[in-house]
């Protein structure tokens, strides 16, 4: 699932705005989206070259893309909402229910607990 592009793009641009305005980061999306395209690439392939996880790496990979993703992922709610303020948030029905899809996606995580259980299983790959 790549966020930037199902989310992010139309929160930006289903108001009419315009990523290149200098309102809206263009490099900062950018990097987001790329960090998050290859991080689910890098994933894909250690997946396919080991369906049956025998190098037990599944549960350090899956949490590398979700800490990932759900870093894009906030870093679009906020952005959005330095970027245009609260009135599309009141007034336009359809970019808060993206707004609201974003933080509910977000919040599925256990913050802190789940990165922590990743620097523990990145910590036993060393």
């Amino acid at each position: 699932m790549r966020v930037e592009i199902e989310y992010g793009v139309p929160i930006f641009q289903h108001l009419g705005g315009d990523l290149r305005s200098g309102i809206v980061d263009d490099d900062q999306r950018d990097r987001t989206s790329s960090a998050g395209d290859a991080i689910l690439a890098a994933a894909a392939t250690q997946i396919d070259s080991d369906p049956f996880d025998r190098a037990d790496t599944a549960q350090l990979v899956a949490r590398r893309v979700r800490a990932v993703v759900e870093q894009a992922a906030d870093e679009v709610i906020t952005r959005t909402g330095r970027a245009l303020g609260p009135g599309p948030l009141c007034q336009d029905g359809r970019h808060a229910q993206r707004v609201a899809d974003l933080a509910i996606y977000i919040r599925q995580s256990h913050a802190e607990r789940d990165l922590a259980e990743l620097g523990r299983l990145a910590g036993r790959r060393c």
